[in-house]
């Protein structure tokens, strides 16, 4: 199965000790899995997986099939890496973009947004 991760650039997880991946590397997680606490987390897509993101590492993933899942992540036993591309760029850019729609918004609701938020 298919599914988007987001890793440090550095390759490394948010959180934990483990070494920084490589591509076409696959790791079993050994012992107890269980959702937002233990095994490999992953989304099926990458803007679900955006919100746990520790950094601009977007990867794709194949899963074994989850142990456990809600409607934005999975989580399983087994993950190969299997690409990944830093998208700092792109996510400074929707960060920009997402910010001058809010602006504009207050804007055409005859709000002059706060000097500080510009």
């Amino acid at each position: 199965m298919i599914a988007y991760h987001w890793l440090k650039a550095d390759m490394t997880a948010g959180h934990g000790d483990e070494p920084a991946w490589s591509i076409g590397e696959e790791r079993t997680f050994r012992g107890k899995v269980v959702i937002c606490q233990s095994g490999y987390h992953s989304s099926p897509t990458p803007f679900d997986a955006l919100a746990n993101a520790p950094g601009s590492m977007l990867t794709i993933v194949e899963i074994d099939k989850p142990v456990a899942s809600e409607s934005d992540k999975y989580v399983s036993r087994k993950r190969k890496l299997l690409a990944a591309v830093n998208v700092e760029r792109e996510l400074r850019q929707f960060a920009i973009d997402c910010a001058e729609r809010a602006l504009t918004q207050e804007r055409k609701a005859g709000r002059e947004p706060d000097p500080r938020s510009l």
